[in-house]
């Protein structure tokens, strides 16, 4: 957590069709120590990390990475307090899928 209760959390969208938490935690955990993992709707998810540094180099690697034919999107999570607020609103109700480390 960072100084002003920042979370290394990303973003990630554009996800494979039927991608698990599980299939997530493998591609995410060799760039540090994941500490949670959600996907909602199978459309996207978060992934949030131990430390800042560990998710900058998760961000910065698998940013446009195909991933089983799907490019990837990663970005800041807003919860990071790094990404810009969005005006899209989420769904009421969202699909969860959730995995703690």
């Amino acid at each position: 957590v960072g100084t002003n209760g920042e979370i290394p959390k990303l973003y990630c969208t554009n996800l494979p069709e039927n991608c698990k938490v599980n299939d997530l935690q493998r591609l995410f955990s060799p760039f540090g120590h994941v500490v949670d993992c959600v996907i909602l709707w199978d459309y996207y998810a978060f992934v949030t990390f131990k430390t800042f540094p560990e998710a900058e180099h998760a961000l910065h690697t698998l940013h446009g990475y195909t991933w089983n034919d799907r490019r990837l999107i990663v970005e800041w999570s807003r919860a990071s307090g790094k990404r810009q607020q969005q005006t899209s609103p989420s769904p009421a109700t969202p699909k969860l899928c959730s995995f703690n480390c």
